[in-house]
C-alpha cells in the first residue's frame, strides 16, 4: 500500500505543474478531465493507510481532498467571468489574480508543510477562498 500511496503522491506531484501550464480552456477540461480521479484515488488510498493504522494519512486524505477541491475551484474561476455584485467593493474583482495565485501558493504549500505550518496553510487556503466566493460568479 505504501508503494501505491508514494505513485499516487508522485503522480500528483507531475499533474499539476502540467495542468497550470495549460492555457486554452479546451486543452485543460480535456486533460483536468482525465485526471480528476487521481484526487479521489489518494484520497481514499490515504484513508484506507489511516484505518490499518498510519496516524497521518487521514491529514493526508483531508489535505489531497483540499488540494483537489482548490484545483477544481481555480480551473472554474479561470473560465468563468466575474463581477461584483451590489454593495461589494467595485475594486474587489481586480484583486481576483492576487487572490487566485495566494490559492494556488497555499495549496501547493500544502505538501510539504506539517503540525501547525500545514493548519495555517490550511486556514489561509479557507479564507482566501471565502474572498472569492464574495464575488458573484456568472
Amino acid at each position: 500500500m505504501d508503494e501505491a500511496h508514494e505513485a499516487f503522491c508522485q503522480a500528483v506531484e507531475a499533474v499539476e505543474p502540467i495542468r497550470l501550464g495549460l492555457w486554452r480552456e479546451e486543452s485543460k477540461l480535456g486533460f483536468i478531465g482525465s485526471k480528476s480521479g487521481l484526487y479521489t484515488a489518494i484520497v481514499m488510498l490515504s484513508i484506507l493507510r489511516w484505518s490499518a493504522g498510519e496516524d497521518t494519512a487521514l491529514m493526508q486524505a483531508f489535505e489531497y481532498l483540499e488540494r483537489g477541491k482548490s484545483r477544481a475551484f481555480l480551473d472554474l474561476l479561470g473560465q468563468t467571468p466575474i463581477a461584483a455584485p451590489s454593495g461589494v467593493d467595485t475594486l474587489l474583482p481586480q484583486r481576483v489574480p492576487e487572490l487566485v495565485e495566494q490559492l494556488r501558493v497555499l495549496t501547493n504549500g500544502l505538501a510539504a508543510a506539517s503540525g501547525g505550518r500545514r493548519m495555517a496553510l490550511l486556514q489561509g487556503a479557507n479564507e482566501t477562498r471565502k474572498a472569492l466566493d464574495m464575488l458573484a460568479i456568472r
